[in-house]
């Protein structure tokens, strides 16, 4: 019985976290979209950024919340009000129409999969196999959303946008009802959990605060560095206070927990200087299984300085691919990033629930380096293109600037995870999450 209880809360951890993680990265999108005007269009691709934030925070929050509930039921219950939440959206959508705010259902589906993404986290975290199931869902919701096509092409004119429309509605409608089918049976089997001792009579503030500044000061240096990325001194700048935040960010957190802070960071930077490379949907599972084999080993052979050599590696590649574009060569890139990122996320788990998901929605936030990469992809611009659209040449491989910079950040990060990896282990003097008996 505790083997069949232990498969089916993996198989739901996986599943609900790939959910998740596509409803907060994914603009959502219905049949009737292409109907909608560009300026609705426009207004959702705009709000995307701050939509992820938002739901980024939330997600924190509601871990944090969860993980100090008394029983880990409350966290299931949580979990599963974020799959209602998210169901009833997407339901509600289909049967919209093009006047219906896109932006508004977006921001609900972001929020929701927060609260999703959250609970998930505090409820299944402190078990090894559910914990391998929901990391390994986390990095799979990324390796999906780079699958699938995207809805319409940048730049393009209005008609053209209507004419290369392909409608998504990522996670399907019928993807979310199988997740909160599982969520239901998962709490069903942990109604008779024992009581979960706290970690402190008050509310841990730290993973809260920690997690809000580092969200919002993202967001916010992705969105300054859109607009100053042609000047070395702005990116500079921007790096520096990108490091400096998350190395105090992650100082702040209990114990080592920093240290996976900081490899979830060095691994957005390394991978968003990669340029992700047009994946056939059939080599989805491929991946995945790849990155599950990654934190595996990342778990049975944990080293920090070969998981920051890891990331490092990839930046530098991110570099020599500059002006490089093949299958081949992008095949190999894809699988790399998906083996380090594994790794990297199989390297130093943390003690508390709330600390690995705010690593976790890091690699979903906005960044520096990829805000970088967008900006200085475009080259010349033609104003006399269709209508009233100005035509620029895109091309991401154009500098070498995003890997040299996501270079730099690491070796930043790597100052930050020595002077945490200095500091002792002292055991809590209560349990953080101990579910094997009752409290005395």
């Amino acid at each position: 019985m505790r083997y069949a209880h232990g498969t089916v809360e993996s198989i739901t951890a996986f599943l609900a976290t790939i959910v998740a993680g596509l409803s907060l990265t994914l603009p959502i999108d219905f049949r009737w979209g292409a109907d909608s005007g560009p300026l609705q269009l426009n207004s959702l691709a705009d709000s995307q950024p701050r939509a992820i934030a938002a739901g980024a925070i939330v997600a924190v929050i509601v871990s944090t919340f969860a993980a100090t509930a008394l029983n880990e039921l409350v966290a299931w219950c949580t979990a599963l009000f974020g799959g209602v939440v998210l169901f009833v959206n997407h339901v509600l959508g289909q049967s919209a129409g093009p006047e219906s705010s896109l932006t508004t259902l977006n921001f609900i589906d972001a929020l929701a999969g927060g609260v999703l993404l959250g609970g998930l986290g505090a409820a299944v975290l402190h078990r090894r196999i559910s914990a391998f199931g929901w990391t390994v869902g986390a990095i799979g919701s990324i390796v999906i959303a780079e699958a699938l096509p995207t809805p319409f092409r940048t730049g393009a004119a209005d008609h053209h946008v209507r004419a290369n429309w392909v409608p998504g509605n990522s996670p399907p409608t019928w993807m979310i009802g199988l997740v909160l089918a599982l969520i239901a049976i998962s709490a069903y089997l942990n109604r008779h959990q024992p009581p979960a001792n706290r970690l402190s009579v008050e509310l841990p503030m730290a993973p809260i605060v920690t997690g809000v500044i580092l969200i919002t000061s993202r967001l916010f240096i992705a969105g300054w560095i859109a607009r100053h990325a042609h000047s070395v001194l702005s990116i500079a700048i921007g790096a520096v206070i990108t490091v400096l935040v998350a190395g105090v960010a992650a100082l702040l957190l209990p114990g080592r927990d920093g240290l996976f802070v900081l490899l979830a960071a060095a691994l957005t930077a390394s991978g968003n200087a990669m340029v992700p490379a047009d994946i056939p949907q059939w080599s989805v599972p491929i991946l995945i299984l790849l990155c599950a084999v990654a934190v595996v080993v990342g778990v049975r052979c944990s080293s920090l300085p070969l998981a920051l050599t890891a990331a490092a590696a990839l930046a530098l590649g991110a570099v020599l691919l500059t002006h490089v574009h093949n299958t081949v060569t992008d095949a190999i890139a894809e699988v790399a990033v998906v083996l380090v990122a594994g790794y990297c996320l199989g390297t130093s788990p943390p003690r508390h629930s709330a600390s690995r998901v705010l690593a976790i929605v890091i690699l979903l936030v906005p960044s520096l380096i990829l805000a970088l990469r967008a900006r200085l992809a475009f080259g010349v611009c033609d104003p006399s293109g269709i209508g009233r659209t100005i035509v620029c040449d895109f091309d991401e491989r154009s500098s070498a600037a995003p890997g040299w910079t996501a270079f730099a950040m690491i070796v930043g990060y790597s100052i930050f995870v020595y002077v945490i990896s200095r500091r002792p282990l002292v055991p809590d003097a209560v349990p953080a999450t101990p579910r094997s008996a009752p409290s005395a």
